[in-house]
């Protein structure tokens, strides 16, 4: 009970001296989490955006070189449409866009135009277009890849010119291919900027508020030093010295705790959010960190902070030596 006492009116009195330590700890330990939390929701997103796409390579086989299963088969054929070259794709249009989930068709038709080729000869949705002995209205598809640029129609091809495939290992497969994955990648490569920004800020900050955290501690033990050297001469053991130092300190660890894990959601979320719309992936792992992170910084300043007030003898503190 009296330990209780002595902790509370400790930390009535050294309010201002305890507020900046929590603050300056709180806030680099919530930096350290929010740059793994954004590390690990940037990696949640580029596979979502990969099932998204669906097939993520298309493969052009060399000669001799057997397809691998489980793909789509395209023929690719030059034609003339308005007197214009393009390129005409025969493929199984309905297994091609369940396998590109992401691909949008705009209006109905029996061809579908990529967007590019769309825009550049001016074809608009629904429009009439004949295209060899094939006449039929035109549906626009915008896929993001170079299919934007090709006539697609529905058939059965003849002498498969390429093959989109779903797989994890593209590199695996010989070939000349177009890796979607690595086109995701480019497009968020700034998002890895911001986490490796986020993580070497928070490193520096966590460095610099421990040490500012311990400065403070160190100031306080040696204004500090007379009152223990009191309390020793009145009988009060080191032990018991250390007690109120420790349960201080472990009250403002606590306090920095719960703060930095506030700091560490909205952080997230805001950087996320802002940067890509998605929420951020607040594991308990990383939780788990920042409360570490937290409690090793008091720890180590409670240690520094002990050392400092008793590093005298009670009789040299009360002749002022």
């Amino acid at each position: 009970m009296m330990l209780l006492r002595l902790v509370v009116a400790s930390l009535r009195y050294r309010a201002r001296l305890y507020l900046p330590m929590v603050v300056a700890v709180a806030l680099s330990s919530g930096l350290v989490g929010t740059g793994m939390s954004v590390g690990e929701s940037f990696a949640g997103i580029v596979e979502e955006k990969m099932q998204m796409y669906g097939a993520n390579v298309i493969l052009t086989p060399e000669e001799g070189e057997p397809l691998p299963p489980g793909g789509v088969g395209v023929e690719l054929r030059p034609e003339r449409l308005r007197g214009t070259g393009v390129t005409l794709a025969i493929t199984n249009l309905e297994a091609l866009l369940e396998m590109n989930p992401a691909w949008m068709v705009r209006g109905e038709g029996e061809i579908l135009v990529g967007a590019k080729l769309a825009e550049r000869l001016g074809i608009s949705q629904g429009e009439e277009v004949e295209v060899g002995n094939l006449k039929a209205r035109a549906a626009i598809l915008e896929s993001g890849t170079e299919f934007d640029s090709y006539l697609l129609v529905n058939g059965t091809p003849g002498e498969v010119s390429m093959l989109l495939l779903r797989v994890e290992e593209p590199g695996r497969y010989r070939g000349r291919g177009i890796v979607l994955e690595e086109m995701l990648r480019a497009k968020y490569a700034f998002l890895e900027g911001i986490r490796t920004l986020i993580l070497y800020v928070s490193v520096l900050t966590a460095a610099a508020a421990l040490a500012g955290t311990a400065s403070l501690a160190r100031m306080d033990a040696g204004e500090r030093r007379r009152e223990f050297g009191v309390l020793r001469a009145l009988g009060a053991s080191r032990g018991r010295l250390a007690r109120v130092v420790l349960a201080e300190y472990a009250a403002v660890g606590a306090l920095s705790c719960a703060l930095a894990l506030g700091v560490w959601a909205v952080l997230s979320s805001l950087v996320l959010r802002l940067s890509t719309g998605a929420a951020p992936v607040l594991s308990a792992a990383t939780g788990g960190t920042v409360l570490v992170l937290c409690f090793l910084a008091f720890f180590a300043v409670s240690g520094i902070y002990l050392l400092e007030a008793t590093r005298k003898e009670a009789v040299e503190e009360l002749r002022g030596e």
